[in-house]
C-alpha cells in the first residue's frame, strides 16, 4: 500500500513529492530475529496508527486534526480491517489512493473539498459559497 501509495503522491505533486523512508513499529509481542528494536521512535509519536475502530468513526480511515487549514495533523488512524478486509475497498477505493489522501490532511492540514452536511460555507467577503 506504501510503495503503491508514494508512486500515486508522486503523480498527484506533478513529482514533487514522494515517500523516501518508511518505519514501521510492531508490537514487541511479535516474535521476528530479523527486526530491529526502535531507538527513538515510539506509538505516542507516529504519524500513523493502526489500532481498533473507534465509536465515531468505525473503520472509517481519518485524520486527526486539531488545526486550521495549512496546520499538520497529529496523526492518521487506521484499522485492521481497513487494510486487510477487501471487501472495504469497495466502500473506500485503493487503499493507497486513501492513504494519500488522508496524507494531505495529516502533513498539509488541507482538508476535505466535499460536504454532504455543510455544502455551503460563508467566504470572507460574507458571500455564501459551495465547498470546494
Amino acid at each position: 500500500m506504501i510503495t503503491e501509495a508514494s508512486h500515486h503522491l508522486f503523480n498527484a505533486t506533478k513529482r514533487r513529492f514522494f515517500y523516501r523512508e518508511v518505519k514501521i513499529i510492531i508490537p514487541a509481542s511479535w516474535k521476528s530475529y530479523f527486526l530491529q528494536k526502535p531507538r527513538h521512535e515510539a506509538y505516542q509519536m507516529a504519524s500513523i496508527i493502526v489500532n481498533k475502530p473507534n465509536a465515531y468513526c468505525g473503520n472509517d480511515p481519518y485524520t486527526l486534526h486539531y488545526g486550521g487549514c495549512g496546520k499538520e495533523g497529529r496523526y492518521i488512524h487506521f484499522t485492521p480491517d481497513f487494510l486487510i478486509d477487501d471487501n472495504l475497498l469497495l466502500v473506500y477505493g485503493l487503499r493507497e489512493k486513501v492513504f494519500v489522501h488522508e496524507w494531505a490532511h495529516f502533513r498539509w492540514g488541507v482538508f476535505d473539498e466535499y460536504s454532504y452536511e455543510e455544502p455551503f460555507y460563508v467566504s470572507v467577503n460574507g458571500k455564501m459559497k459551495a465547498t470546494r
